[in-house]
């Protein structure tokens, strides 16, 4: 159950419209609770990696989806900015 709620969760990375080398999640449970790091491979660049941990396996995977679409959308206008300035 949990396989295909990933694999459904991470697609919307997708839709910020960079292409990617590949995605790996892994989850892990320690001590009651679930670890999810999430490492998004670019073709250009160091990877993206996020981490979360709850209870719930299904919260920690939301939330390591969350923190890597921000860093996603955070490389995007960082890179998209630079070719916006003007050289006075």
């Amino acid at each position: 159950m949990v396989p295909g709620y990933v694999r459904e969760k991470m697609e919307g990375v997708k839709r910020f419209g960079e292409e990617f080398k590949r995605l790996e999640v892994i989850l892990d449970l320690e001590n009651g609770e679930t670890l999810c790091e999430a490492i998004l491979h670019r073709h250009r660049g160091e990877p993206l990696v996020a981490h979360d941990r709850s209870r719930d396996p299904r919260a920690a995977v939301d939330g390591a989806e969350a923190r890597l679409e921000r860093q996603v959308v955070r490389n995007k206008e960082k890179h998209s900015r630079k070719g916006r300035r003007r050289v006075s």
